[in-house]
């Protein structure tokens, strides 16, 4: 739609950038199918965010830079892993929006920093995912992505994408930083 409304053909799309909303995140399956997929503002995990804050809060937030708990990836994995068992069995990667987005247009996965920081899963001094506390709240890091720099080729349009978007195959995208 935008390219139709600026009158521009798809290979006049040099790279593609995507960003996202902050704290939302995105869970797939083993085929790369959606599991759950939620904004920030979804406060279903608003009581595993508490247990952790009372259990890890000072380390959370030095760690991770995010705080409250209830807002990000560990507690609302947490969530599903006690309200919906069979779900969270079948989760194999956890994005945020962003990297979901990228993954969508490339099939390929990848996680940019300030992204990673927004799901709470990043230590932030380190620039690498916080293993030792992801250990403590019981969340697998083999559940996230490699991390790549802002800026960063992920991968090119696949033809289905480039297909459904009206883009041209192979164009190369990017991930951004977080939206704020």
């Amino acid at each position: 739609q935008a390219l139709r409304e600026a009158g521009a053909a798809p290979e006049a799309v040099a790279a593609i950038g995507v960003t996202s909303q902050r704290l939302g995140l995105v869970f797939l399956d083993k085929g790369g199918g959606e599991l759950y997929s939620g904004p920030n503002v979804d406060l279903r995990a608003a009581f595993e965010g508490a247990a952790i804050d009372e259990k890890l809060g000072q380390r959370q937030y030095e760690t991770t830079g995010h705080f409250p708990s209830l807002l990000l990836a560990p507690a609302k994995l947490e969530w599903f892993r006690c309200k919906k068992p069979d779900l969270c069995a079948r989760v194999s990667t956890v994005l945020s929006v962003g990297a979901w987005l990228a993954y969508r247009l490339t099939g390929e996965l990848a996680e940019e920093h300030s992204l990673a920081a927004s799901l709470g899963v990043l230590d932030v001094a380190r620039r690498e995912y916080a293993h030792s506390l992801l250990k403590q709240l019981e969340f697998d890091p083999a559940l996230l992505p490699p991390l790549q720099p802002a800026g960063a080729v992920v991968g090119k349009v696949t033809q289905g994408a480039a297909r459904r978007m009206g883009l041209k195959e192979g164009t190369p995208v990017t991930l951004a930083g977080a939206d704020t």
